[in-house]
């Protein structure tokens, strides 16, 4: 867990650090109504990528660890049939996304200007998820360094590509600078996918792929409903900001303070990323009094290194908000609001990898509706009530903390049910 942990840890700063510097430069360059605008694509691809790739990054980490080693046939065929289906999936919503365009920008958005900054988003929507799913692959395979390289070439190509098109072409260029980071990612996943599928014997698949659908229904099916409540509802968010007087600026300083929420969950991330395949064996050998002290010393290190980041970031709150220029600086109190909602998010994140070890996605989907019901609600009150970025940010908390206490009352659940089945 150590030496994947290191891996993940070294992707996720590279590609998290360069996105944080690059939204600096974009903000610096474009100003905040520009800044607000790629900030609402970011959003609007992020709420349609939880559609469009239907939970099969989680299935496809969970589906390599399991059958990678005790039945290669089968994992042949379930590679297969995931790759037609996130190819189909991501395809259709990346289509209707062009189609769509002018009428997501007239009609919800009230801005006809950002049909083309639509439409381009598609792309990014499909390099985006496909991505997603082969670095999903790579988990399962334990091919973190692969996934940190990967990373690291992500996200050189974003700070340079993304300030580079902000410079040269304004919101457009932001746009692409993100399209041709993504594409990089995707063809050198592809090409390390390939090799490791190979080496590893299951790049042939044999036998009726129909045998492997019930991976989908299993599995895959109350993963995306357990995410789908997480990117929509935020897009609703940003969508109910942006429609406000003022609010594209509004989502500009929002997002901005956002960013910061990323070193806040970085370490609980890459715990939740190298658990799942640790926490599934464990599950499967029935080592329940090893998965709890798994469980309960991710949660202990998650929360400890959140808080310690997120109390820097509250302290700083006026300087770390000044660094994206004027319009931002008086902004720092919801910068706090966000560093504490990351910490409330560090305490849970380790409860989804249990879940899902457990084959448990059902409880784990019913917890994130909740708070989904719980942000939207808050999110219509506040908003709607002058609240600004501000108002969103306290909806974002009051729903995670909503949400974290049903995800600790379900693993409590699931770990006495276990306990009690374990052998003396």
């Amino acid at each position: 867990m150590a030496g994947g942990a290191a891996w993940s840890l070294a992707s996720a700063v590279a590609m998290q650090g360069a996105m944080m510097v690059a939204s600096v430069l974009m903000a610096r360059i474009l100003g905040v109504e520009r800044y607000g605008q790629v900030a609402l694509i970011n959003v609007t691809v992020g709420m349609l990528g939880v559609f469009a790739g239907l939970g099969l990054s989680l299935t496809a980490t969970k589906t390599v660890a399991e059958l990678r080693s005790v039945d290669p046939p089968r994992l042949a065929r379930a590679l297969v049939l995931l790759d037609r289906c996130v190819i189909t999936s991501v395809s259709a919503a990346a289509a209707l996304m062009v189609v769509l365009a002018p009428v997501i920008a007239t009609a919800v958005l009230g801005a006809p200007e950002m049909v083309e900054l639509l439409r381009l988003g598609a792309v990014l929507l499909l390099l985006n998820e496909f991505a997603g799913v082969q670095t999903g692959m790579l988990a399962g395979f334990e091919a973190f360094r692969a996934v940190a390289r990967i990373a690291l070439v992500r996200a050189t190509v974003t700070v340079a590509a993304c300030a580079g098109g902000a410079l040269v072409a304004g919101s457009v260029g932001a746009v692409v600078g993100l399209i041709l980071a993504a594409g990089a990612a995707v063809l050198l996943g592809r090409l390390t996918l390939r090799r490791l599928r190979i080496r590893e014997g299951v790049d042939r698949p044999e036998g009726r792929l129909m045998a492997e659908f019930p991976i989908l229904w299993r599995f895959t099916l109350p993963a995306f409903i357990s995410i789908v409540f997480v990117g929509p509802v935020a897009w609703i968010g940003s969508l109910l900001l942006a429609s406000q007087p003022g609010g594209f600026a509004e989502l500009g300083v929002f997002n901005a303070a956002a960013q910061w929420r990323t070193p806040v969950l970085l370490f609980p991330n890459v715990i939740s990323q190298t658990a799942l395949p640790i926490m599934a064996s464990l599950a499967a050998t029935g080592e329940i009094g090893r998965l709890r002290r798994v469980l309960v010393g991710s949660i202990a290190a998650s929360t400890a290194i959140a808080a310690s980041i997120g109390g820097v970031l509250i302290l700083l709150q006026g300087f770390v908000m000044g660094l994206y220029g004027e319009g931002f600086a008086d902004s720092g109190d919801v910068l706090a609001v966000v560093a504490v909602t990351g910490i409330v998010v560090a305490v849970g994140i380790p409860i989804g990898p249990l879940l899902a070890a457990v084959g448990r996605m059902w409880l784990g989907a019913l917890t994130n509706v909740a708070g989904a019901i719980v942000f939207v609600g808050t999110a219509v009150v506040l908003i709607s009530g002058g609240g600004g970025a501000m108002g969103l940010a306290m909806a974002y908390l009051l729903a995670w903390i909503a949400n974290g206490a049903w995800a600790l009352v379900a693993a409590w659940f699931v770990l006495r049910r276990r306990g009690r089945a374990e052998p003396a």
